[in-house]
């Protein structure tokens, strides 16, 4: 019997040793995989800031270049360009096109650029918007004009054109944009360009009126004759007056909403009596709760990675509230902020719009700093995202909630035209 004992102990210790050696072995494993991601996760950093950084010198030094040229040879040297650059190479290389251009501060360069925002049948309407964009630091006077006449265009083939037209003439500050701009607001299914259009209309005016067309005519009507712009533009507009949406208190009239929510750890951590991620949770619940089948929304979140509730955006219906509901129920904490990671998930999902972005609103809410991903330095992801704005003409509200920093956030708000609210 003690043979037998010895036997079955010298056996468990052999096992033992065994599982120990496995588990050594699989923990150096681990340990060699997170330090080849990390390695990876460093390299992909600097190259994306190297990119940036690029890009930018490029555009400036193409632009030096062109105004170094002779008449003759700048539109030789412009009409090649325009080949190399605004075929389908996509959006980095239009941004260079275009900075370029506003950075050489030529003539041929502004009428260059005035030429693609009036191609409507080779360029698509995003480079034609940012053609439109670049024209006002070169010649504002044909920039309104360009914008005057395109305001009026179809949503369905020219979203970014016509949302350009309205920055244009909120810019531009023109007596000329006031009637345009009311009469836009006169059209049905505007969505969120509605809200820019009250925007520009406050900010050219000092005159708050709503964000339909009624009360403005009326206004106009007698304040026209006299009226003088005003040399600059008053506090921030509360965009969405009148809308059925709101999420902290922004309110929106977009039929094409992402919700980007933190789900990193101190998110769980209460924030007086009631959990950080319980108040978010309700805010998301009482917006999604206006929506209906017309609308369009989608909830991406982020913690040490990114992901969404649902790879495409669903309508408002009542079926995926109940669906979104039961993902609400199960959700828990998924690491540190990824910050990056989920503003570049949405704005993939908005690019995937064809004519137009799939979505033109996105409410970002985090409750700190970027701590994980490929971007977490507040410069680097501000420039990449001031990019991506700058194509999608998508609009992005921030909001702060605990001890966060808003040097991030304050960007973004900046950046997306939007506003940033703390709690």
């Amino acid at each position: 019997m003690e043979a037998g004992e010895r036997v079955q102990t010298a056996q468990r210790r052999r096992a033992s040793r065994s599982r120990v050696r496995q588990l050594l072995a699989a923990k150096g494993r681990a340990g060699a995989y997170r330090d080849s991601v990390l390695v990876l996760l460093q390299r992909t950093r600097t190259e994306l800031r190297t990119a940036r950084y690029l890009l930018s010198d490029a555009s400036a030094r193409l632009g030096n270049l062109l105004r170094r040229l002779s008449p003759v040879e700048r539109r030789s040297a412009l009409l090649l360009l325009r080949g190399q650059l605004t075929g389908d190479l996509g959006p980095e290389a239009w941004l260079l096109w275009v900075d370029a251009l506003v950075a050489s501060n030529t003539p041929e360069a502004g009428e260059s650029l005035a030429r693609a925002v009036g191609d409507s049948t080779s360029l698509p309407s995003r480079l034609r918007a940012l053609a439109l964009d670049g024209l006002v630091g070169l010649v504002p006077s044909r920039a309104r004009r360009e914008a005057l006449r395109l305001l009026p265009g179809s949503l369905d083939d020219a979203w970014h054109v016509v949302a350009t037209s309205i920055s244009v003439l909120r810019d531009v500050r023109s007596k000329e944009g006031i009637p345009a701009l009311i009469a836009f607001l006169g059209r049905e299914d505007l969505g969120r360009l509605r809200e820019d259009a009250h925007e520009a209309l406050v900010a050219l005016t000092h005159e708050r009126h709503g964000p339909y067309a009624g009360p403005w005519k009326s206004w106009w009507s007698r304040a026209a004759a006299n009226f003088r712009v005003p040399p600059d533009e008053p506090r921030q507009a509360e965009a969405g007056e009148g809308s059925s949406t709101a999420f902290y208190g922004i309110h929106t009239f977009s039929d094409r909403i992402a919700f980007v929510m933190d789900l990193s750890w101190s998110m769980w951590h209460p924030s007086g009596k009631t959990r950080r991620i319980d108040t978010a949770l309700g805010e998301l619940r009482g917006a999604v709760s206006t929506l209906d089948e017309s609308r369009r929304f989608s909830v991406i979140w982020f913690g040490t990675r990114a992901g969404s509730w649902m790879p495409r955006m669903v309508a408002g219906t009542e079926s995926e509230k109940r669906k979104l509901e039961r993902w609400l129920r199960a959700v828990d904490g998924r690491g540190q902020t990824n910050a990056y990671g989920g503003l570049d998930l949405a704005f993939r999902l908005a690019r995937q719009g064809e004519r137009r972005p799939l979505v033109d609103t996105l409410f970002f809410l985090t409750d700190g700093d970027a701590t994980s991903g490929v971007l977490t330095a507040t410069p680097g992801v501000l420039a990449e995202v001031r990019a991506w704005c700058r194509v999608e003409r998508v609009r992005l509200h921030a909001i702060g909630i605990g001890e966060h920093q808003g040097a991030l956030l304050e960007g973004l708000a900046r950046l997306g035209s939007g506003r940033y609210v703390r709690r």
